[in-house]
Order: structure tokens, then C-alpha cells, then sequence
């Protein structure tokens, strides 16, 4: 049910008011890769719509391609307003899930109300934002990893020992030489 390229031609070149109808979308949204994102459209009309239809373009190199499940790029990732709401609230969102890369860009909402005119929106700006990647639990270690942190432990408790009994040779030799001069104290005490 898609409008014909010459009439969306002539929406878009009457820009965001076509005869009594305003097309508002925001001019960004933001969504996480995998996510999904509603790309919000609203329209306002003088004259009660009881009919009509909308769709979402995606901008690409001059051209548009219709956001829908009907198109190989979005197929099975896209959910529109329902006709109650398109009509009673004057909604045209849509939602866009399992969100890629590729999917970043500008689309703009296309309007058509057959007793008042046709009109778009001026665009938004869909940024598709980098998921941030997480070690899953259920990963196992590397061996070679294992390995590395067994003998990195085994280094820890070597040096741990190695500078105790640093220490305690430190004591002993202090000891010792504290020793060796009380002895030599009372040997001359003796001679005395």
C-alpha cells in the first residue's frame, strides 16, 4: 500500500505543510546495535483524516528505500502504528528492531490524508550506537591462559616467601651483629 514516487515526490517538495497537513519527526534518535528504536512521526491536519496512509523512507545515495518488511534490508524488523492510532491520534510511528550498522541514516515520515493533501517531515537522523561486548560466563578459559595465571600465582608466592625470608635473614643479621657486640660488651667487662 505504498504511495506512488511521484506523489511522495511532491509531498517532499511542499515540505512539512501540504495544503492543512504538518508532518513533525525529531531530528535524531538514538538506538544500541540488537536493540530497537521507534522512530517517532505525528501529523496535524485541519480537516478530521478518515482515511489515509503513511510510510518511512531511508535516504541512500539520493534514492529512498521504503522502511518495511516488505524490503529485503528490513524484512521481519519492522512494526507500524496501528490504523487506530494513525487515524484517532495522528501517529505514524514506527519501530525498527534488531538494529545493525548499516541501518544508521535519515528517514523521513511520508504522510497522505486523500481529503487534505499529502506532506512529510523534515527527517531524522537514526545513530546506531556500538554495542558494548562482554565475555559471556559460559566461555572457557584458554589453556594457555590457565597456565600463565598458575605460573604468575606461583611467581607471587615465591617472591611473598623469598622477601619474608629476605626479612628474616635482615632480622637474624641485626640480631646477630647485636649479639656478637653484647658478647664482646661483656668479654670486656670480664677483663676488667
Amino acid at each position: 500500500m505504498t504511495p506512488g514516487p511521484l506523489l511522495w515526490t511532491l509531498a517532499l517538495i511542499a515540505g512539512c505543510r501540504a495544503q492543512g497537513l504538518w508532518v513533525s519527526q525529531p531530528s535524531s534518535v538514538q538506538g544500541t546495535e540488537g536493540g530497537s528504536v521507534i522512530l517517532p512521526c505525528a501529523y496535524n491536519s485541519t480537516r478530521e483524516p478518515r482515511l489515509g496512509s503513511y510510510t518511512w523512507v531511508k535516504e541512500v545515495a539520493g534514492a529512498w528505500l521504503e522502511l518495511s518488511d516488505g524490503t529485503q534490508e528490513f524484512r521481519g524488523r519492522v512494526s507500524r502504528a496501528r490504523d487506530r492510532s494513525f487515524l484517532r491520534e495522528r501517529r505514524a510511528d514506527v519501530e525498527l528492531r534488531d538494529l545493525r550498522p548499516y541501518d544508521a541514516g535519515t528517514y523521513r515520515c511520508l504522510v497522505k490524508i486523500p481529503t487534505v493533501g499529502a506532506g512529510a517531515g523534515n527527517g531524522t537522523w537514526l545513530q546506531v550506537l556500538k554495542l558494548a561486548r562482554s565475555v559471556p560466563m559460559d566461555v572457557k578459559p584458554d589453556r594457555f591462559v590457565l597456565l600463565w595465571l598458575f605460573l604468575r600465582g606461583l611467581i607471587c608466592i615465591f617472591g611473598l616467601a623469598a622477601g619474608a625470608m629476605g626479612t628474616s635473614l635482615f632480622y637474624q643479621t641485626k640480631l646477630s651483629r647485636r649479639r656478637k657486640r653484647r658478647v664482646r660488651e661483656l668479654q670486656a667487662k670480664a677483663q676488667l
